[in-house]
């Protein structure tokens, strides 16, 4: 019964895992096993580990809209977590003196001088279907072309490994509940088949 429950647990666990991160954050399965990943270790019970790895995600995992940017303003959301829509960043559409001055102010002859931008959607280039098509991007640095200086950096959220552990490296109480129930529903099912 150890044996095959220690099969099962290797095999369902990372569904389990999902689980538990689904119930605080707004993300879906395939996304966590797509922006992660695995290694397990341990050969029983007392030392069996879920290692995961990998890097922070973008609003985009997150249900954000606007999905592609608009013509004028608009307001970047998501929910990364379960319940909270929270905004990325305000698009606002500029006035006819801001657009005649955009050149000038960015070749610092105008009278106002900015190197940030707020967050706003640039294209990732991505060709499939299932691919993210446009993600928060801000200005930062200044540049020497007219049009401000590069996009360089990206607006992002948490990683899946920090969904799971929090900061002192102990497993979320969400991650840890949906591990015991699933680990403690196969010990039984394996349990009453041998008591048969």
């Amino acid at each position: 019964a150890m044996n095959r429950t220690m099969g099962d647990i290797r095999n369902r666990g990372p569904g389990w895992i999902a689980k538990g991160i689904r119930e605080e954050y707004n993300i879906s399965t395939a996304k966590i096993k797509d922006r992660s990943k695995l290694k397990i270790k341990g050969g029983s019970i007392g030392d069996l580990e879920f290692h995961y790895s990998g890097t922070m995600l973008t609003p985009a995992s997150f249900n954000m809209s606007p999905d592609k940017p608009k013509p004028g303003a608009y307001t970047i959301k998501a929910t990364i977590k379960r319940g909270k829509r929270s905004t990325v960043g305000r698009v606002k559409k500029l006035t006819k003196k801001q657009r005649k001055n955009i050149g000038r102010n960015f070749t610092k002859q105008g009278t106002r001088n900015s190197p940030s931008s707020p967050p706003m959607l640039i294209g990732t280039g991505a060709k499939s279907a299932s691919g993210t098509s446009h993600i928060p991007f801000q200005r930062t640095k200044p540049g020497g072309s007219t049009s401000g200086g590069p996009m360089d950096h990206v607006i992002k959220t948490v990683s899946v490994p920090q969904m799971i552990q929090d900061g002192q490296g102990n497993t979320k109480p969400s991650v840890k509940k949906a591990l015991d129930e699933g680990i403690e529903k196969r010990f039984d099912h394996y349990t009453s088949q041998i008591m048969k």
